[in-house]
């Protein structure tokens, strides 16, 4: 009495949900390779963009309606604003003291609301 019980159905759940997850992570890096091109491929789909955004980790990526925009979040604090036509940066916004968990564009791209992880929402002229 007093003892836990061990279920043999549960642990073997457990580790093959562990298995399977390793296999995607190694599946995920065998295909995940540089071409000739310097573009990254997955699955069969070409990366043709690639760019070291922030410091720290990336929290979240937003295109703008008219999808030539691109916004990303981070822990580091920064919303920054990228021209995906010139591959550069627009602008880099702060105002936030926490890491950047929401970020969403108005209907006619004119603004942009952001979200941080103390809660603070800032909306933005574009």
């Amino acid at each position: 009495q007093g003892l836990a019980e061990f279920s043999l159905d549960h642990a073997q759940m457990t580790i093959k949900a562990r298995k399977e997850e390793m296999i995607k992570k190694l599946e995920l890096q065998d295909i995940l390779q540089k071409s000739n091109k310097g573009w990254s491929q997955v699955g069969g789909a070409k990366v043709t963009w690639e760019k070291k955004a922030h410091p720290l980790a990336i929290t979240v990526v937003r295109f703008s309606p008219t999808e030539d925009i691109l916004v990303t979040g981070s822990a580091d604090t920064q919303i920054i604003v990228w021209s995906l036509a010139k591959e550069s940066v627009i602008r880099t916004m702060n105002g936030h003291q926490s890491a950047i968990s929401a970020i969403c564009f108005s209907q006619d791209g004119t603004r942009l609301a952001t979200g941080c992880q103390e809660g603070i929402i800032c909306v933005w002229e574009m």
